[in-house]
């Protein structure tokens, strides 16, 4: 699956390849004004707007999709005609992002932390991979298959655990240090 944001006008060089064509989501887009409507805001949904702001200097340059808003999360590719990554709130981008992870069966693990993790499990191991990408070190609580582990990882570095599903043991911890 795959989720865009914004307007798609072709390549870096203006261009419309085959396999952009083929995504359907190639238009001419339109001018993003200060304030827009979005139904993932917090607490929007069909009946109810709420709105996503974007910087007054940074407006005039945006474009969004022509393409009608994103009503459900069906099929490969999915479109979301603003460029929310680019709002001035965070609260549109992380509820599409989260729908977005739902409907692809991929879980998450959210925290107040601000360290990215992933799980990725195979039938008998899974790998955790926690990156720190702030400068304080951190330390991120994960559950795997039940198993819960703190994962300390200083600031601006990562850390790979290769971690036993049934046992909740971790078999092999690579830092990037």
């Amino acid at each position: 699956r795959v989720l865009i944001t914004g307007h798609v006008g072709g390549d870096p060089y203006g261009r419309v390849p085959d396999a952009l064509a083929r995504l359907g989501v190639v238009d001419d887009g339109r001018p993003v004004a200060r304030r827009e409507p979005t139904r993932w805001a917090p607490d929007g949904g069909e009946e109810v707007r709420r709105w996503v702001h974007f910087d007054q200097g940074q407006a005039e340059f945006l474009r969004a999709s022509r393409a009608s808003d994103l009503r459900a999360l069906e099929g490969r590719v999915w479109h979301e005609p603003l460029p929310l990554e680019l709002g001035r709130e965070d609260e549109p981008l992380v509820t599409l992002y989260r729908a977005a992870l739902a409907a692809a069966g991929v879980p998450y693990h959210p925290s107040d932390v601000p360290l990215a993790a992933r799980v990725l499990a195979t039938p008998a191991l899974a790998l955790v991979s926690v990156i720190n990408e702030s400068s304080a070190d951190a330390t991120r609580v994960l559950r795997v298959d039940g198993h819960e582990m703190a994962v300390a990882v200083p600031a601006g570095r990562a850390e790979l655990l290769l971690v036993d599903r049934r046992t909740g043991e971790i078999r092999l911890r690579l830092s990037d240090q």
